[in-house]
């Protein structure tokens, strides 16, 4: 096992702090592409554009519709170069104290598991007073997985969250260990089944997103609305196993769990009804397009010949 954690870069999982915040966002200015920038920060592409919805003011990302590198890049883009410099501090500073709250809690978290032997059930209570925003949600899921004691639990979910912005089927992990795969879903059901008790334990990220999930509302449907939005924003994997993510680090109760399930159910059928009438209505556009240059091809055709046919007669009754 160790091996296969071997293969995620130097820094995954380690906070960020000011200086490579704002070195990221220069590099990002300066066109710099995802591959390389992971290269020089040592760290996953997931890592990186979480750091960005993470770290960012909510405001300037959602005012610009910044939700990608690229989409942050093409921001720069469509400034002047002299900007960029000034943009970049005040970003750097409406992000300070959101990144001092995130490297306080991991820095009392290292010293806390240096300094004092803890039993491997003891829950992780570091995320106290972590006020979360939905930007969050994956840094909380990622916490969440890296807090259980089982190695292979943490190597499964990580890969089928997909780290590396490249989810893996529960037939690859299954080659990658030497197991079936059904063994593969097994110990995943058992690292969920994990995250979601863990949840129980205030100041753990499972009891933080609950109460971020709880801020929403009552209803299942909305819940469901904004896990709907967030999977298809955020997320690498596929949107049903995001939002299974979700619901169990949260630790939503199984009753509950099944109203939000249906309702997302209810969602996709909208959306993909509503696809369907939007590619429809495209298809008779398109078609009624067609029809009119059609129409007007032989309008053209037929007055040009005519003219000609109409100066052939003319001709004809003109004196020699």
């Amino acid at each position: 096992m160790s091996e296969s954690r071997s293969n995620f870069p130097a820094r995954h999982g380690t906070p960020w702090n000011t200086e490579e915040l704002q070195r990221l966002l220069v590099s990002i200015a300066e066109g710099v592409s995802l591959k390389k920038l992971t290269q020089t920060h040592q760290r996953s592409s997931g890592g990186i554009r979480g750091a960005i919805k993470r770290l960012l003011p909510s405001a300037f990302l959602e005012f610009n519709d910044i939700n990608t590198v690229n989409d942050l890049s093409n921001y720069f883009n469509k400034i002047p170069r002299q900007e960029h410099n000034s943009i970049i501090n005040n970003l750097i500073s409406l992000s300070t104290a959101k990144t001092i709250a995130h490297d306080k809690v991991e820095i009392q978290k290292n010293s806390f598991k240096q300094n004092t032997p803890l039993p491997l059930c003891q829950p992780n209570t570091d995320f106290k007073d972590y006020i979360a925003d939905e930007h969050d949600v994956i840094m909380l899921i990622h916490s969440a997985i890296e807090s259980l004691s089982n190695k292979r639990h943490q190597y499964i979910l990580l890969m089928r969250l997909g780290t590396d912005d490249s989810p893996h089927s529960l037939a690859d992990i299954a080659v990658k260990l030497g197991i079936s795969r059904e063994r593969v879903r097994q110990l995943q059901e058992r690292a969920l089944g994990l995250l979601a008790a863990k949840s129980r334990y205030e100041g753990t990220p499972g009891a933080c997103l609950k109460a971020l999930i709880n801020s929403i509302g009552n209803s299942p449907y909305d819940i469901a609305v904004w896990i709907y939005r967030i999977v298809h924003r955020d997320f690498v994997t596929s949107s049903e196993l995001a939002a299974k993510f979700i619901i169990f680090t949260a630790g939503i109760p199984k009753a509950r769990r099944d109203e939000i399930k249906n309702s997302l159910s209810l969602i996709s059928q909208l959306q993909k009804q509503r696809l369907r009438e939007r590619r429809a209505e495209l298809a008779h556009a398109r078609a009624q397009e067609r029809a009119r240059i059609k129409k007007e091809r032989v309008e053209f055709i037929f007055s040009k010949w005519l003219a000609i046919h109409i100066g052939q007669n003319i001709s004809h009754l003109l004196p020699p």
